[in-house]
């Protein structure tokens, strides 16, 4: 399975209009070792590479070696994309 290997550059989240839906690679031990809060800020750095990610919704959907493939959802809200978009 396919999944997202850097963050999505701005153009590209402009490009989704804010609405995010991509696979990223965790490694277990980061499951593991944080709290749900850290976990989200997680999945929001390796989609965004920034906390701007809203109403974050993720599932499992594969295994590559010992790392979690996961399906991130959520979105930027306006005030958020107007920022990063000054950037």
């Amino acid at each position: 399975m396919d999944y997202l290997r850097r963050a999505l550059t701005t153009e590209e989240v402009v490009e989704r209009e804010g609405q995010i839906c991509e696979v990223v690679r965790v490694k277990l031990d980061e499951i593991i070792f944080n709290d749900f809060e850290c976990l989200l800020d997680l999945l929001s750095e390796l989609v965004l590479g920034n906390y701007m990610l809203q109403e974050i919704g993720y599932k499992a959907v594969g295994i590559e070696d010992e790392d979690i493939l996961i399906e991130v959802t959520g979105y930027i809200d306006e005030d958020d994309m107007e920022e990063l978009m000054e950037e």
